[in-house]
């Protein structure tokens, strides 16, 4: 507890105050100022933080005390089921008895708490923390007032909760569906001691079961995509294991909906897959404001049609958070004579010519109107042309289509969005521009030497955008792998694709499902203007170099204005200043400049009162005391550097 009295003096200072702070590259001071912006917590570390009781029929801190729950006599657990009451009035899933808990809805779900009312529920609450006291008699909801309500921002940020859920489909479940009065036909059929649970719609046989594992372990996915199948799915035990956090969050965003092709109903497999969308959504970088209220719509007909297809037990108070993902209230307050045909084709054909014979042109009448890089490009490439079998740029690390095939990882799909003027049928002279996606595997990695730059090219095979190319009805892009195209035109520049990778679609092994790779970057995430990145990379990029450029100016300076000291003084102080510190107390006690100013001394030396304290030390330092008393200086030639500094 007091750590976080500590903590929250700490964060009240930065807020009201803040910190004087130096900044290394503009050389100056500035003040900074700091907020806790939002929490990120799992539901259990939720409830500790913000002091709501995340337990028993009032469950959800957003319904907060009109939360929708029933006790499950056989599962013994409260599950909530109540989302038909978010759905729009006269909804025809509203009037559904047994496809749901077996009645009729008419109730509204609440609007959720504002802070401020939450506020007023909690700051009244006094509970002393401790097992030396008695816990407070009240059954209230909250339990305590969270530490964090002392900041004076925190009534209006926001936090994060973290979940993860998990549920069985056993012979208790199943008996509370029949004492709801609710798919009978999935009532345990009783023999003897023994009790038979008739298959579900969510059921998957031991083949289905194989079908599902053997399509993830078959996965191969770019570098740091997601771990190595193999090292987490049991085929023996038909089970994943050993999965990190973000495993979970790749297989419910990407792979599970593509992995569940083919194995499960249609209608099922459709709300399962609606999910992973929903997750795929929020789980962006950047959300559209204008599709909010869509998503808010979707998931909450989602849930409901999981409730009419899955057993109740799996509504517990995880399933039920899900509707309450997307705060879209607090969100939405913040945020000539030849046909067309003919001239295209002789541009082709003609353009490099065409340029080169400009660029000399221009450059004859004037050196200063051309650059380099268009010099050179009219001069054209080195014959000899380097190739690779891997490379990195832009947050990507490609491979090409043969190395692929002896990793266990897939680095050679890639994609591109290209313009194009495509020539109505019958005519050479109309003609309509078409925006399209090209997908395709790396075949090669050229880069061409122009003597002053090198540009990178991928030579790639693509697949045929009209019959190699296609999207279902749930909107996926699969592509055939038995149909390529566009031969004539294999190259591309490497800074234009964006990488993908190719499952089996386990319900027809002839096509692949495309799936949009990540960027190995800090803060991106496959943003949309690539130039605008490219740019601002690149600024980041030129003021670092500036900045390495003007140490090594100053570091220079200073070395040079030390070898020219140097130069000049050639007798130079051979105690350093922790010597001459060390010396200075001794020679209180008895000083050499004393004796040597002696006239009974057999080298007197008068010292000019003009002369520095840093001279007097010189010459004390290569002083030597004698054996009878007083002082000399062992080194003739000291003595006349000496004396020639007193001239």
């Amino acid at each position: 507890m007091f750590i976080f009295n500590r903590f929250i003096k700490d964060l009240k200072l930065l807020w009201d105050q803040g910190e004087k702070v130096y900044d290394a590259y503009s050389q100056t001071e500035f003040t900074l100022c700091a907020i806790i912006f939002c929490t990120i917590s799992d539901f259990p570390a939720y409830g500790n933080l913000s002091g709501y009781t995340i337990k028993g029929a009032k469950a959800c801190p957003i319904c907060e005390d009109a939360t929708i729950d029933r006790r499950l006599n056989n599962f013994k657990k409260n599950v909530y089921m109540g989302h038909r009451t978010f759905l729009p009035p006269n909804h025809p899933y509203q009037k559904r008895k047994k496809s749901f808990d077996g009645h009729t809805e008419t109730r509204v779900a609440r609007f959720p708490l504002t802070r401020k009312q939450v506020l007023e529920r909690v700051k009244y609450i006094d509970v002393v923390l401790g097992k030396l006291y008695k816990k407070p008699t009240s059954s209230s909801i909250w339990k305590k007032r969270s530490i964090f309500w002392d900041l004076p921002y925190w009534e209006h940020l926001q936090d994060i909760i973290k979940y993860t859920c998990k549920t069985k489909d056993g012979i208790n479940s199943r008996l509370d569906m029949q004492e709801m009065g609710i798919r009978t036909e999935l009532a345990p059929q009783q023999s003897g001691k023994l009790a038979y649970l008739p298959p579900a719609c969510y059921t998957l046989c031991k083949k289905e079961k194989i079908s599902f594992f053997e399509c993830l372990s078959s996965v191969k996915v770019p570098s740091g995509y997601f771990s190595n199948p193999k090292t987490i799915i049991s085929m023996k035990d038909l089970k994943l294991v050993g999965m990190k956090s973000h495993d979970c969050h790749v297989l419910m965003q990407h792979l599970l909906l593509i992995a569940i092709r083919g194995i499960l109903p249609k209608e099922v497999r459709v709300i399962i897959t609606k999910l992973c969308f929903f997750f795929i959504a929020i789980c962006s970088k950047v959300i559209d404001p204008m599709n909010l209220d869509k998503l808010q719509a979707d998931i909450i007909v989602t849930l409901c049609e999981f409730e009419i297809y899955f057993t109740p037990a799996l509504f517990d108070i995880m399933v039920h958070l899900v509707v309450h993902l997307e705060h879209i209230s607090e969100i939405q307050q913040m945020h000539p004579s030849k046909s067309g045909k003919m001239i295209t084709y002789e541009h082709n054909r003609s353009f490099a010519r065409w340029f080169k014979d400009r660029v000399i042109s221009q450059y004859s009448q004037s050196h200063n109107t051309i650059s380099n890089t268009l010099k050179w490009l009219a001069y054209g490439l080195d014959m000899l042309v380097r190739s690779y079998k891997g490379y990195d740029i832009s947050g990507y690390t490609f491979y090409i289509h043969c190395q692929d095939n002896k990793s266990t990882v897939q680095n050679s799909g890639v994609s591109v969005e290209a313009s194009s003027t495509e020539f109505i049928r019958g005519s050479s002279s109309e003609s309509r521009d078409l925006k399209n996606s090209y997908y395709g595997v790396i075949e090669e990695i050229w880069e061409l030497d122009y003597k002053d730059f090198k540009v990178a090219l991928f030579r790639c095979k693509w697949f045929d955008i009209r019959r190699g190319v296609r999207v279902d009805d749930l909107g996926f892009t699969l592509v055939d792998f038995s149909r390529f195209g566009h031969e004539d035109d294999p190259f591309i520049f490497v800074t234009q694709v964006k990488q993908v990778l190719y499952i089996r679609d386990p319900s027809d092994s002839r096509w692949s499902i495309i799936l949009e790779s990540k960027r190995r970057i800090l803060g991106i995430d496959n943003v949309e203007d690539e130039e605008e990145f490219a740019g601002n990379w690149m600024i980041h990029i030129k003021k670092v170099l500036e900045m390495a450029v003007k140490m090594w100016r100053d570091f220079k300076e200073i070395s040079d204005k030390a070898k020219k000291s140097q130069k000049h003084n050639l007798h130079v102080h051979y105690l350093g200043p922790n010597g001459y510190s060390a010396r200075r107390v001794e020679w209180l006690v008895d000083d050499p400049i004393t004796y040597l100013s002696n006239s009974e001394s057999t080298n007197p030396l008068i010292l000019p009162d003009e002369l520095t304290g840093c001279t007097y030390d010189w010459v004390r330092a290569r002083t030597k005391k004698k054996e009878g008393g007083g002082y000399y200086f062992p080194n003739e030639q000291t003595k006349q550097v000496f004396e020639k500094m007193l001239n």
